[in-house]
């Protein structure tokens, strides 16, 4: 994110209970851009789906992208998912493709779509098959790290009950209540 031109960001950082939130923030500060960013600490550890829950009500921007301690975003994505953006607005999440990193910091291999893909509920052939395979969405795009519009926290959240796959349960049910979903074809 750091590592951006895109400037019009607002950054969300959520340490959850790591015992250490002034070193969170101690580290965080050394990054220098501190107007733009907001960090939040838990007294007591909470499960994920509620951590993308809090950081989502805190939000205030129009798009919203969650990433883990685990994950980064190549340097030009926000600007190519902002042309995404830019080209149609009545999309409501914009999924992209990923890049598997190992240990050391290599990537290993690629995931992305070999051309725009529109999911919504009136396409009943791709929704059957995104429901059905056990490879989709992971065959086009990572489940979680989507842009997508931050008004939708009104209606879906990440389901607190579903464990490991409440961001599959959020994509199905944001295509079930009608949300539109662009796949990018980019990493």
């Amino acid at each position: 994110v750091l590592k951006s031109n895109f400037t019009d960001i607002e950054v969300c950082v959520f340490d959850n209970y790591s015992r250490t939130p002034d070193e969170s923030l101690g580290v965080i500060k050394e990054f220098g851009f501190e107007e733009s960013l907001s960090f939040f600490s838990q007294e007591i550890h909470i499960e994920w789906s509620a951590n993308w829950n809090f950081l989502l009500r805190k939000a205030s921007g129009k798009y919203f992208i969650l990433l883990g301690d685990d994950d980064l975003l190549i340097p030009y994505s926000l600007e190519r998912i902002k042309i995404y953006i830019d080209k149609d607005s009545s999309v409501d999440i914009f999924a992209i493709g990923y890049q598997v990193i190992d240990s050391i910091g290599i990537p290993t291999y690629s995931i992305r779509g070999t051309k725009p893909i529109m999911i919504d509920i009136n396409k009943t052939g791709l929704v059957k098959k995104l429901f059905n395979a056990d490879i989709l969405p992971f065959a086009l795009f990572h489940p979680l790290t989507m842009a997508y519009k931050l008004e939708l926290r009104d209606e879906l959240k990440y389901n607190q009950e579903a464990g490991i796959g409440s961001d599959y349960l959020f994509l199905f049910e944001a295509i079930l209540y009608g949300k539109i979903i662009q796949i990018i074809p980019e990493v």
